[in-house]
């Protein structure tokens, strides 16, 4: 089956393997049967397992691991020629492994790893700011977009010029909580806040009011009233008196002398979590001695906050404190201070790849091959095809136009792939949403930007094999791997488990491995405390007595 195994003169030189493949475009290695082996994929599976690491020179390990590496892919044809890999199980399970494998080559690292940096460095720092929103739906109409900015800029331009930032907010912001706090928004850090508004709110200087800055919620003016550097997490212990928004004043009193005798009874110096157990009604603490879990700046009520980290010593309580749920008192367990960017880089990439900052990643991406690929956009095509949007785009029951004219034309290209306007609407008809209110022309542009998203990603993923050497070596390994895995499966272990002679004769040549040791039939008693247990010795030893007596007998 085995017709040829060819080995170039490089098998005997070994000095340079990366090198020659750089010169020599990759050179094939050796070629086994129908399966060509180039000096790249050898030196991929050499790198990954390097055989005869303690080997003075590289090209002695390279010696070492050759035979072994021939071994397997002599195991792979095997099981290529018995079909194993043309299964439909097989394709899909490699199919589904490939897509997956394929995401983590298709982003942009150096902007990836940058946000993650970004987040580390504005978690040192947190900002107290005030914002005005001006509500902006996500499809509005770009003269509606541009009517809310300029309004934007007019309230800028009032406070720039000393009108009350409060006041204003009071008048003029969406912010449901605007009315009454006259839109303070208190501390916050990194990855608490959208990341445009968290850009510029971390851009902007203190005092100074930033640009409108559009956020799916609309556009914002914010104004930095502080910065500090970080205070890390904190861990306390709560004491909590409930005070329900409808308590009567009778009501509110007693809730308020139950905190002043907790207080009294931690200042003569009963421990705090007994008077927790005696007094506490937050149900989740009570029995933990009140003990939380840790928080951080921005995650609690601002009263709560403020009085958590005014404590310095642990073990220190604070007095009573009211918030809108009642009444409160904390006990500092421990200061955590931010961790080391080593230590929280997994966290912080995690979090990067799965807000707003993902974004910012799927742009260079997308910016990237679209060059690379050649996209080309046939501008005139695609404003005829937005001009077919109607208002049922809102509604979710748009019909794509019969125009054949315009369907047919070319809407843009990717390589050698081309799209037509018809493809488009296609996707367009299979995708819409209902969103009462949103402008029909900019949902339909919303769509074309998906569809154009996922056209050049998908052709990325098509063609990654032939852009990425590293991509190809994963696949073909896995490929391999699984190959092996199934004739394993097939001529080792699944034979071994219906081969029942095989398995008997093995048990007659090992017989003596299989006894059981000795063993001692016996009861055991246990007690909770001392007595129990000499009660239960004497009854035991009474009845080990009356026992042998019978025995005699």
């Amino acid at each position: 089956m085995y017709k040829s195994l060819r080995w170039i003169a490089l098998v005997f030189c070994f000095q340079d393997f990366t090198a020659f493949a750089q010169q020599s475009n990759d050179p094939v290695l050796i070629t086994i049967g129908p399966k060509k082996v180039t000096v790249s994929e050898f030196m991929y599976h050499y790198k990954k397992n390097p055989v005869g690491a303690d080997s003075l020179t590289e090209s002695a390990g390279i010696r070492e691991y050759l035979p072994l590496f021939i071994n397997y892919k002599l195991k792979v044809l095997a099981g290529e020629s018995r079909g194993i890999d043309t299964t439909a199980d097989f394709k899909e399970e490699l199919a589904g492994y490939r897509k997956v494998s394929a995401q983590s080559f298709i982003t942009d690292k150096k902007v990836t790893e940058a946000l993650v940096r970004e987040a580390y460095e504005r978690l040192k720092e947190e900002v107290n700011a005030s914002h005005i929103l001006l509500e902006v739906a996500p499809n509005a109409s770009p003269e509606d977009t541009l009517r809310i900015y300029n309004q934007a800029l007019s309230i800028r331009d009032r406070i720039n010029k000393g009108e009350p930032f409060e006041e204003l907010a009071k008048q003029f912001s969406k912010d449901p909580y605007a009315a009454k706090n006259g839109g303070t928004l208190g501390w916050f850090t990194g990855l608490q806040m959208v990341y445009p508004f968290e850009t510029a709110a971390y851009t902007t200087k203190k005092g100074e009011i930033s640009m409108p800055v559009r956020t799916k919620f609309g556009y914002h003016l914010i104004r930095v009233n502080d910065r500090r550097s970080s205070q890390g997490n904190i861990q306390v212990a709560h004491l909590f008196v409930r005070v329900p928004g409808h308590a009567t004043d009778a009501d509110k009193m007693t809730a308020k002398t139950k905190i002043e005798e907790a207080y009294g009874e931690l200042q003569r110096g009963v421990p705090f979590d007994a008077v927790v157990k005696q007094f506490s009604e937050d149900a989740s603490t009570k029995n933990a001695g009140g003990v939380m879990q840790p928080f951080g700046t921005g995650k609690m009520l601002p009263p709560f906050e403020e009085a958590a980290f005014a404590l310095k010593k642990e073990g220190a309580y604070s007095a009573p404190f009211q918030t809108p749920y009642g009444w409160h008192i904390l006990k500092l367990v421990k200061r955590i201070p931010l961790l080391d960017y080593e230590e929280m880089v997994g966290y912080l990439r995690t979090k990067v790849q799965s807000d707003e900052r993902s974004n910012v990643s799927k742009s260079a991406v997308l910016r990237r091959i679209k060059q690379e690929n050649k996209f080309e956009e046939n501008k005139t095509a695609l404003a005829a095809a937005l001009e077919k949007a109607t208002p049922l785009l809102a509604d979710g029951k748009w019909q794509a136009t019969n125009d054949q004219n315009l369907n047919g034309q070319l809407l843009f290209r990717i390589g050698s792939d081309m799209y037509r306007v018809s493809d488009f609407f296609d996707y367009a008809q299979r995708n819409q949403k209902p969103q009462p209110g949103a402008n029909p022309q900019a949902l339909l542009k919303t769509l074309y930007n998906a569809y154009v998203e996922e056209k050049n990603l998908a052709y990325e993923e098509d063609h990654l094999e032939a852009k990425n050497q590293d991509f190809k070596d994963l696949i073909q390994e896995y490929h391999d791997g699984m190959l092996l895995f199934q004739m394993l499966e097939e001529n080792v272990q699944g034979k071994s488990l219906t081969d029942t002679t095989g398995q008997r004769q093995f048990f007659e040549q090992n017989r003596n491995k299989y006894q059981l040791s000795p063993r001692v039939r016996a009861s055991v008693l246990s007690a909770s405390t001392r007595p129990v247990l000499d009660q239960a010795l004497k009854a035991l030893a009474k009845s080990l007595m009356s026992l042998t007596g019978k025995l005699k007998t």
